[in-house]
């Protein structure tokens, strides 16, 4: 189920408490700072990042730098992963044996090309870049999430018509 709540136009820590209360899932999410309350020990939500937005802040740093390339590569291959599973009508505990075998190794090499970019000092000069590493590591912990979940689709921007 996809769903937007706004609470009088607002997207607040406390608009998002007060609706997820009792909610004891899994949400997707930007990378808007309040669902970070998510992200600690005690919540009883599993709180998964949002890839595509992830891949969008790549694909805006392409057209002063290449090297996102590699970055926006990988994550395309979790795409055709995450279409091939729904495919392949997988069960739940099946696609999530598939993303621990196939798609936490491109979680571990895109992490490490993250990290290698923001240690370049040349290319963190570039703000689209560094606002996509920024974006990467700031959310990582979110985004590497979805190796502890298998019965939704994350990891495609055709999960809003879903």
């Amino acid at each position: 189920m996809v769903y937007y709540h706004y609470n009088n136009g607002s997207r607040s820590f406390d608009a998002a408490k007060s609706f997820l209360e009792y909610f004891m899932e899994t949400i997707s999410t930007d990378g808007y700072t309040v669902y970070r309350m998510f992200d600690g020990e005690g919540s009883k939500v599993l709180h998964i990042g949002c890839w595509t937005h992830c891949r969008r802040l790549r694909v805006d740093a392409l057209t002063s730098d290449r090297t996102a390339m590699d970055i926006i590569d990988y994550i395309g291959d979790m795409f055709r992963n995450e279409d091939m599973f729904h495919t392949m009508k997988l069960s739940s505990e099946q696609v999530k044996e598939k993303r621990l075998k196939l798609t936490r190794p491109i979680l571990e090499r895109i992490h490490h090309k993250v990290v290698m970019v923001m240690q370049d000092t040349k290319l963190m000069a570039n703000e689209l870049m560094r606002k996509a590493v920024n974006y990467t590591l700031n959310q990582w912990k979110s985004l590497k999430n979805i190796l502890k979940d298998g019965g939704r689709r994350y990891l495609t921007t055709s999960v809003n018509k879903e």
